[in-house]
């Protein structure tokens, strides 16, 4: 393992925990700070991608009720909904895996300064949307057209820096969908995704962390992401981080920019 040490790997954690499920790129923080103390970026990429099977499990637990209501669907009732389901996540796979395979793999050759650069200014692109998603009144159910757009944002967020979760929401959003909705339909739609990112990031870091590590590091994210999972359930209308991740983003930048220049 290079870098800094266990104290960061709990950070990774924590920052997994808290951030997944807010519209904020948990793997693009991830993996600034990992650059940040010390990680190469290929090492810190797939340390973040492996914790994010704790979220997929959080996800499933949430909501078992609509996550089995759609498997009952796709083998039995073959509903609409649960068609739309399947499509929407073949999508993100199609869309997301190659920019996370490629990733990883030449990773090893990009200066860790530029990588950061770029996650700075994917955060930006997260924080116009965070603000441009603003209140949104509208359907309160979903068909085949929302599920495919929220497909195709989940699979584009796989770069680090756009928040998976903001982009679902804010399409859905743009497409008049209510922010309870929107929300479920993130969870959801990440379970599948999230754990194959996960069991991924968890291959290409193996070795790096030790089995008890991270077994550790994933019971720190589990619980923090079933917490804020829950609350997010609650103050969804609430909740927008723009200038959060707007302050993120400025400050990535900066620091990707003073490497650079130094």
């Amino acid at each position: 393992m290079d870098g800094a040490g266990y104290h960061v790997l709990l950070l990774l954690a924590v920052l997994q925990g808290v951030f997944e499920w807010l519209p904020v790129s948990s793997s693009g923080l991830e993996t600034a700070v990992a650059i940040m103390m010390g990680y190469r970026l290929s090492t810190a990429y797939s340390l973040a991608l492996s914790l994010h099977l704790a979220s997929a499990l959080a996800a499933a637990i949430i909501f078992h009720e609509k996550i089995r209501s759609l498997l009952h669907g796709i083998f039995y009732r073959r509903d609409e909904e649960s068609t739309a389901y399947v499509v929407a996540v073949a999508v993100s796979f199609i869309i997301g895996g190659p920019i996370v395979v490629l990733l990883t793999r030449v990773s090893e050759n990009i200066d860790a300064a530029l990588g950061l650069l770029a996650i700075g200014v994917l955060l930006l692109v997260t924080a116009s949307i965070n603000y441009l998603r603003g209140r949104v009144e509208g359907m309160s159910s979903l068909g085949f057209k929302h599920y495919v757009a929220a497909g195709v944002a989940q699979g584009i967020a796989a770069l680090p820096g756009l928040s998976r979760s903001g982009l679902v929401l804010g399409t859905m959003a743009f497409m008049r969908v209510v922010p309870e909705k929107a929300y479920e339909a993130s969870m959801v739609l990440g379970v599948p995704v999230l754990a194959a990112a996960g069991l991924y990031g968890l291959y290409m870091s193996w070795g790096l962390v030790s089995a008890p590590v991270y077994a550790a590091l994933f019971l720190v994210a589990f619980i923090l992401n079933l917490l804020i999972g829950y609350l997010m359930l609650r103050f969804i209308r609430r909740i927008n981080v723009g200038a959060f991740t707007l302050f993120v983003a400025a400050l990535i930048i900066f620091s990707s920019l003073l490497s650079l220049i130094g």
